[in-house]
């Protein structure tokens, strides 16, 4: 696999804020979590600027490179912060980016391997007070299993939210996800969108952010940011 590093900086550009291995290929292995992708990056904008995560159990799903977690890890005290994937490979740079930001010894991150098809909360050492998940909606035959799992961890307490980032790039599998959260007992809380350094808010509201985690990319199209909740909790 051929890599490279993405270094991101702190807003004052003072310190080194993330580092980054990812492969250079999109699709490498069989695999699209080997590199980064924009919904990650502009995630980790997102929740580092408008959601105070300081002392949350944190659960990230696909997590792919690993930014999103590892840049909350990096910016919220005593957050604790789980990485999950399936792939082998994926897991294999996961592990090898939270080494190289946190060091071989870290009781603040881990790598769990997690198959949404098979999942279970008594996986979890303690159930996560917030999801977060970044370009996972893609593939319309995936949704059930991925709103099965965010239903699963959204039951556990009245407080649980998830935040699901997806660059738009087919209308029609983003309605289909919107159906499968309703199924799946669960709701958009609120909903923005991210396009050309600024965040758009259902209110109309617009909010200019120039994004520590820049990212290039040929496709011109805005990422949405959900937050979901569970309609009823257990």
């Amino acid at each position: 696999m051929q890599c490279c590093f993405r270094i991101f900086l702190t807003q004052d550009l003072a310190e080194v804020l993330v580092v980054l291995r990812e492969s250079t290929q999109q699709l490498c292995h069989g695999t699209t979590g080997l590199s980064l992708w924009q919904a990650s990056c502009d995630l980790a904008n997102f929740l580092c600027r408008f959601v105070d995560l300081s002392n949350a159990r944190v659960l990230e799903l696909g997590a792919g490179c690993g930014l999103t977690g590892i840049a909350v890890a990096r910016s919220f005290c005593n957050s604790l912060v789980s990485l999950s994937d399936y792939d082998p490979k994926v897991l294999e740079q996961l592990e090898f980016n939270v080494q190289e930001n946190f060091g071989k010894v870290h009781s603040s991150v881990q790598v769990l391997n997690i198959d949404w098809t098979s999942f279970d909360i008594a996986q979890l050492l303690n159930a996560p007070d917030v999801v977060i998940a970044a370009d996972v909606v893609y593939d319309s035959k995936i949704l059930p299993a991925l709103c099965g799992v965010l239903r699963s961890c959204l039951q556990t307490s009245q407080k649980s939210r998830a935040y699901v980032a997806s660059t738009l790039r087919d209308p029609m599998t983003m309605r289909i996800f919107r159906e499968n959260l309703d199924t799946h007992g669960l709701r958009i809380s609120d909903e923005m969108q991210y396009q050309y350094e600024t965040f758009t808010f259902l209110d109309g509201s617009k909010y200019k952010s120039t994004s520590s985690f820049p990212h290039s990319s040929t496709l011109e199209a805005p990422t949405l940011i959900f937050e979901i909740v569970a309609k009823q909790r257990i």
